[in-house]
């Protein structure tokens, strides 16, 4: 009892304490490139801290890929990672298992080469304004989540090559699912605490009710009626 009382008073002063926003002061990276997105921080280099990375759309004309050492506040080294083809989508990941971080945005993967350098593969994953890595269908393997207003939202298994062609599952086509951004930088989480990978959106969130590591939708159209849907995705998929 004595615990649980000395517990609550100090509970009950830290919750009295006025709570500080916290202060900010700008440094500046770089001054190279236009209409950029595919931004992520990730350790590139596995020196313990975080590095950056962003590159140019497709109508800036050059595409271009970077990364940025961190060696400090205002000290960053520009690094050319190649030629993307993504609008804004990107993130890091390790997709090949060897400890670094690969990057994958639009339709290109760029796999860190472990020198600072890395090697461009095009899987046939789609032109998007968001792509995001996380364990889709809950075999601890990374897939790839991919959102385009001129396609749908999409997800893909990843082969234990990940140069290799990775395959598409349709989660709702832009029929059903017309939205400019609105997935990165952090579209999953079980959302109803039933252990699944549940995926949400800026429209929809879509929710994996039966546990089969598919990704089901419940979803309510935007311009019609009161009712709501549940589609249970039954597809078969082969083992990695």
């Amino acid at each position: 009892m004595k615990k649980i009382s000395i517990l609550s008073v100090v509970l009950l002063l830290s919750c009295s304490q006025p709570k500080q926003f916290p202060e900010f002061s700008v440094h500046t990276i770089d001054h190279i490139g236009k209409n950029l997105g595919q931004t992520d921080l990730a350790d590139i280099d596995r020196d313990g801290d975080l590095d950056w990375v962003t590159g140019e759309a497709p109508w800036s004309t050059t595409c271009r890929l970077w990364w940025w050492e961190y060696q400090g506040p205002d000290s960053w080294v520009r690094h050319e990672i190649g030629k993307a083809d993504s609008d804004v989508g990107g993130d890091c990941a390790d997709l090949n298992g060897d400890g670094w971080m690969d990057f994958w945005g639009g339709k290109v993967l760029f796999l860190n080469q472990k020198d600072g350098t890395f090697n461009r593969h095009e899987v046939g994953t789609i032109f998007s304004h968001d792509s995001q890595i996380g364990d889709i269908d809950g075999d601890g393997q990374p897939d790839g989540l991919a959102n385009w207003d001129q396609y749908g939202l999409v997800w893909y298994s990843i082969p234990a090559d990940p140069t290799e062609p990775w395959t598409e599952h349709m989660i709702m086509p832009v029929t059903g699912h017309k939205i400019h951004g609105g997935v990165a930088p952090q579209p999953f989480g079980d959302i109803d605490g039933d252990g699944n990978t549940d995926i949400v959106t800026g429209e929809a969130w879509y929710e994996n009710l039966d546990g089969d590591g598919d990704i089901d939708i419940c979803t309510k159209p935007w311009s019609t009626g009161d009712e709501h849907f549940y589609l249970q995705n039954l597809l078969i998929r082969p083992k990695k």
